[in-house]
């Protein structure tokens, strides 16, 4: 199972292999970005970061994967029905006595995959037909917390995404998704938020909007820094 934790994400999946938890952010052909976690390992062997998943209803069909497997004494990195090298390097002493890692995924504009555990390269390479994908995170018959996941990542020119999850502070109301279009009932209310999931950098952002009532305001809101507080927006 999967939760919500204070800073991040805990997989408990102790009798399961491959669990995975998939993002709605969908990154396409020719997108850069860089992806990486804080994980802790509270037991069992191994975690990791997955990015290029294909379906993400059916993540195991095809994927990508940085992790640590302590069984292993290994971290690597790894493809099902992908491209690339698959690459590992021993953990050190440290690393084989320690429960938390920093991982890293990189792609470049040229193609060139980067990834590193705890700052020390496990791989760089061209991976050359990488068709973009679905971002997760992964765990294999363990239980491991996952903390300061973050993403930053550069569209192709032109390129459109899908609106991620919706979010709705404490205190907004709004119902949803990015097929139906969503309704904001603030009636009365001031400011009424509601946030897509979505980390951007340079983006296009339009919308068609209709007041339901007789309101007076509504817009589109951009530069979120921490879209659980909007106190710092």
């Amino acid at each position: 199972s999967w939760q919500k934790v204070a800073n991040g994400y805990r997989g408990s999946n102790m009798e399961i292999g491959d669990a995975f938890a998939t993002a709605d952010l969908f990154l396409p052909t020719g997108t850069t970005f860089t992806y990486e976690a804080d994980l802790t390992i509270n037991d069992g062997p191994a975690a990791g970061l997955v990015f290029g998943i294909g379906d993400r209803n059916s993540p195991q069909d095809k994927w990508y994967c940085l992790n640590v497997n302590k069984q292993d004494n290994n971290t690597r990195f790894f493809r099902i029905n992908g491209v690339g090298e698959e690459k590992a390097r021993t953990l050190t002493e440290e690393e084989q006595a320690a429960n938390q890692f920093h991982l890293k995924v990189e792609l470049a504009a040229d193609g060139t995959l980067t990834c590193t555990t705890n700052g020390t390269e496990v791989t760089s390479q061209k991976l050359d037909g990488f068709g973009g994908g679905y971002l997760g995170l992964l765990t294999w018959y363990s239980d491991v917390t996952y903390d300061n996941v973050n993403v930053t990542y550069q569209l192709p020119e032109g390129e459109y995404v899908e609106p991620g999850g919706l979010i709705v502070p404490t205190g907004s109301s709004a119902s949803g998704n990015a097929q139906d279009g969503y309704i904001l009932e603030g009636a009365g209310m001031g400011n009424n938020f509601a946030i897509l999931d979505n980390l951007v950098v340079s983006f296009t952002f339009e919308a068609d909007l209709q007041f339901l009532e007789n309101d007076t305001a509504a817009g589109l809101l951009f530069g979120v820094s921490d879209k659980n507080n909007l106190d710092n927006r």
